[in-house]
């Protein structure tokens, strides 16, 4: 496939890697951020030195305004034919602890800017007979022990992702990929205990690398016969 793919969160980590691989597939892409501007600009440089075109586009993806923003801007590269919703945060913490933004604050980048996405863009996916990949979680499967919105807004995605891929067939593919634990820079505070406790009992024992995530969106991505799947890539462990 070919066209304008949209990443969000695609200053780093998984996001980063997403489009720059997008790039490499043939595709013009938007690399959508919140902050971070100089590292997304520098993910277009790297977009355009394979020839391809690129837009940054700084949104706060939680407010309508932001939302319109960014598929506008992607919109200036051409019909968008695949959408990369990978923006995300955890917000981390005991139970005890949350508070009532938090909890709204997660849902509305998690789960109501992907549908929110889609949405907007469901003509020109549908025109170009494209696909939308939702970056969930293992923690959306299994639930999580460090951030309780995190896990219910990856739930959350997964039956977002089902539904929405019956709302737009036959013309656009909706997939999820759920990544387990990616050595991406927000493991740079892990320490090495934590490490071992993290890959103890993970057959492949060894963390996902960005790259290798980035290629299995890209892959599902391609798939022509496949919709409303969720593909765990996270080594083995919750197998």
């Amino acid at each position: 496939m070919s066209g304008v793919a949209l990443v969000t969160g695609a200053s780093r980590g998984i996001g980063r890697a997403v489009a720059i691989e997008a790039a490499r597939r043939g595709y013009d892409v938007l690399v959508g951020c919140v902050g971070a501007v100089a590292a997304a600009e520098a993910v277009a440089a790297a977009i355009t030195g394979t020839g391809k075109q690129a837009a940054v586009c700084q949104a706060d993806l939680t407010q309508v305004e932001g939302l319109e923003a960014t598929v506008a801007a992607a919109r200036t590269l051409g019909p968008v034919t695949l959408l990369v919703n990978n923006a995300g945060v955890t917000n981390s913490g005991p139970l005890g602890s949350l508070d009532w933004d938090r909890w709204h604050a997660t849902l509305a980048l998690n789960l109501t800017a992907p549908v929110w996405l889609a949405r907007n863009l469901s003509s020109d996916l549908a025109a170009g007979r494209g696909a939308v990949i939702n970056v969930g979680s293992t923690g959306g499967i299994v639930g999580s022990v460090h951030s309780l919105p995190y896990a219910a807004s990856k739930a959350g995605l997964i039956g977002a992702t089902k539904t929405l891929a019956r709302m737009l067939a036959p013309d656009v593919r909706v997939n999820l990929i759920a990544p387990g634990i990616t050595d991406t820079d927000l493991l740079q505070g892990v320490t090495l205990e934590q490490r071992v406790q993290i890959l103890d009992g993970q057959p492949l024992a060894r963390l996902g690398q960005a790259n290798e995530i980035a290629r299995v969106i890209m892959d599902v991505a391609s798939w022509t016969y496949t919709t409303g799947q969720v593909v765990v890539a996270d080594g083995g462990r919750v197998m």
